[in-house]
């Protein structure tokens, strides 16, 4: 056993991407720091030929398994963050060592709604790494939750000896957090998705003025490499003013969105609009699909919600008199397409966020995107190959349409607007200034050296002297000083 020790004492520090380095999507981190291995995250890709993280390159670093880790924190409940958490944890108790897994109890809450939602679709892709689950799936996914142990903001706590963790709002969505892992005397910061300002459901990230001293940080980058021309609250106050042309010209508005977070955000926008009379009343606003859970676990958690929020009186999203609600058409019925057609003018938030084939929203956009009275408005991040994406770039280019495995004319009206919760590449700067790490890591970006806010070529104006930013990369350990 004093063998064991000592060898693993030896092992070299270092930062290994499984997946998220340099992509959206997929993110898994294992640190190995004095002989302690964790892990941070365990994402899935929604889209893509692999689903998951390449959990067997461990071998290149000297692993076995998974089960050689000493626990797994999870940052946040978005699925590129927890998708593979069932895959995770049954390889760790295959071998008889559960390895326990922390998250807040918001982001718990989340991702059992998350997790559940995958049984289908694993069931459809037919794909869940190397573990046999296609029996037990939702079993599986229960016990993984059940297994979550719930850890509150600021309040330190030690995983084993020699492992000391802490949790700090992170101001992305609800529950999500920035976490700190002390090791010894080294320390190591990971942003998880993060937001500077505050929205309009969860404030910023907060840290701690006597933060101590950084030896590591490893910060999202998406948004990193781009530089949006109008102000977040402009971009606001034009999608409010959409939404409200929409329905003047006699259509309907579909607002596709995550059902974690954005739709969340978008609603409240709305219906503060709608109280302040920026908006009028005279149409419905309504809501599908996942969405409808996640808003349940918002208000049952308002203790993490902003102060304005906390204090709301009755149901935080949805109110008669604002005219929001439930949506009353469910498209698994037969013909309900033509009801909805023929139906007044209203807006519809539906998941998902890339009007992902056989989603909600996929379902209101095949009986829309063909009429010009129509407008579709997307709002947050959409990847390459996304349906939503390649919407976008038919309408500039004046192309058909596929949608469902059905082919369309495009007419409605397509806008994007940025109501990201990500941090800017100006929040991103901030940070790292504030913190001045010894070593910094970017992950989760996908990198553009030739856009117009380049992350890397500004960063000697705030980075310590000397040091130099990575870009994390897939299977490419980075070691640490």
């Amino acid at each position: 056993m004093v063998c064991v020790e000592t060898s693993m004492s030896n092992l070299p520090n270092l930062l290994f991407p499984l997946g998220g380095g340099d992509e959206i999507g997929a993110s898994s981190y294992f640190l190995q720091v004095n002989g302690k291995r964790i892990l941070v995250d365990a994402g899935l890709r929604l889209r893509g030929r692999l689903t998951f993280p390449d959990y067997s390159s461990l071998s290149q670093i000297g692993l076995m398994g998974l089960y050689e880790s000493d626990c797994v924190l999870i940052t946040h409940a978005h699925l590129d963050h927890t998708g593979s958490l069932p895959a995770v944890y049954e390889k760790t108790r295959s071998k008889g060592h559960e390895v326990p897994i922390y998250a807040t109890r918001p982001t718990k809450e989340i991702a059992a709604v998350l997790l559940n939602d995958t049984v289908k679709i694993k069931k459809v892709r037919g794909e869940y790494g190397d573990v046999s689950i296609q029996e037990f799936e939702r079993r599986l996914v229960e016990d993984t939750i059940e297994s979550i142990k719930e850890v509150g903001f600021g309040i330190p706590f030690e995983i084993s000896p020699g492992i000391r963790v802490t949790y700090y709002p992170a101001g992305h969505i609800l529950g999500a957090a920035m976490v700190l892992v002390e090791v010894g005397n080294f320390r190591s910061l990971f942003t998880g998705d993060f937001c500077g300002d505050g929205q309009r459901t969860v404030s910023g990230y907060r840290l701690p003025e006597n933060l101590p001293e950084i030896d590591l940080l490893v910060c999202e980058s998406t948004y990193a490499y781009r530089k949006t021309d109008i102000p977040f609250r402009q971009q606001q106050e034009a999608f409010i003013g959409q939404v409200e042309e929409g329905i003047r010209r006699g259509g309907k508005v579909l607002i596709p969105a995550f059902a974690v977070g954005r739709a969340q955000e978008v609603l409240t926008l709305l219906r503060q609009a709608r109280e302040s009379g920026r908006l009028s009343s005279e149409f419905p606003i309504y809501t599908d699909g996942m969405v409808n859970q996640v808003c349940e676990i918002y208000d049952e958690n308002r203790e993490f919600l902003r102060t304005d929020l906390r204090e709301k009186q009755g149901d935080l999203f949805f109110s008669q008199e604002a005219g929001i609600q439930h949506s009353p058409f469910d498209f698994r019925r037969s013909k309900i397409d033509e009801t909805f057609e023929e139906s007044p003018p209203c807006c519809v938030i539906a998941s998902s966020g890339m009007l992902i084939d056989g989603s909600r929203s996929a379902a209101y956009a095949s009986t829309m995107i063909e009429n010009p009275h129509n407008t579709v408005l997307f709002t947050g991040y959409l990847d390459e190959e996304s349906p939503g994406n390649k919407l976008l770039q038919a309408t500039a280019h004046l192309r058909n349409f596929w949608l469902n495995h059905k082919k369309y004319n495009i007419g409605a009206r397509v806008m994007p607007y940025h109501l990201s919760a990500h941090a800017s590449l100006e929040q991103i700067t901030a940070l790292v200034k504030k913190i001045n790490p010894r070593q910094v890591v970017f992950i989760h970006g996908e990198a553009n050296y030739e856009s117009q806010g380049n992350l890397f070529a500004s960063f000697y104006e705030w980075g310590k002297c000397g040091i130099q930013p990575v870009l994390g990369k897939n299977q490419d350990p980075v070691y640490l000083g």
